[in-house]
């Protein structure tokens, strides 16, 4: 059994590991302690609790039907001003002033390298990646699966994106073939 998990564990999916060269990032960075990020703000202990009553309460988790989707047409130049569409759970696309930033594209239909494990999108992305437009900017707010599709990742990449993501996140970028220079680590 764990050398089946460790085979499926070598998916190229998976991503990477946080390169060396980020460990004295890490070290100094407020949110890194013990070989892990933590968050800066204590949470309340009793949300821990709520949340997991939540798990076993009577509450409908998925919707009775697929949500109704307009399909959004982008023009080559994007207009001024601002606009926003929503592809689902944390996947946005905005143009704003004359760019294009989509924040946590998953655009794949399962949220997880193994799929026979991995939840299914509720509802189809309102487009297809050949559809997409040009993207100027991806932000990635983590590195959770739901959140960093490599499909997606891979797609932009070709297109032109740059991208932008938290200290570590680089890394499955980086294994996912994006050069260094596109991508932008912050703390």
């Amino acid at each position: 059994m764990f050398a089946i998990a460790q085979f499926i564990l070598q998916d190229h999916e998976f991503g990477g590991e946080s390169l060396e060269e980020l460990i004295d990032l890490l070290n100094v960075s407020s949110h890194f302690k013990g070989n892990q990020f933590q968050n800066t703000v204590k949470e309340r202990d009793y949300e821990f609790w709520v949340n997991i009553k939540d798990l076993f309460g009577d509450q409908k988790r998925t919707p009775p039907a697929p949500f109704p989707l307009v399909k959004p047409f982008y023009n080559e130049t994007v207009a001024p001003g601002l606009s926003a569409v929503w592809f689902g759970h944390a996947s946005v696309l905005i143009e704003i002033d004359g760019y294009r930033v989509f924040f946590d594209p998953m655009l794949s239909e399962y949220a997880f390298p193994v799929k026979a494990f991995a939840p299914k999108r509720m509802n189809p992305s309102p487009l297809s990646l050949n559809e997409i437009p040009r993207i100027d900017a991806v932000v990635i707010s983590h590195d959770h699966y739901d959140h960093l599709d490599m499909k997606t990742i891979q797609f932009l990449h070709k297109q032109g994106a740059i991208f932008f993501v938290e200290l570590g996140v680089g890394a499955h970028l980086e294994k996912w073939g994006i050069p260094k220079d596109k991508v932008n680590e912050m703390d």
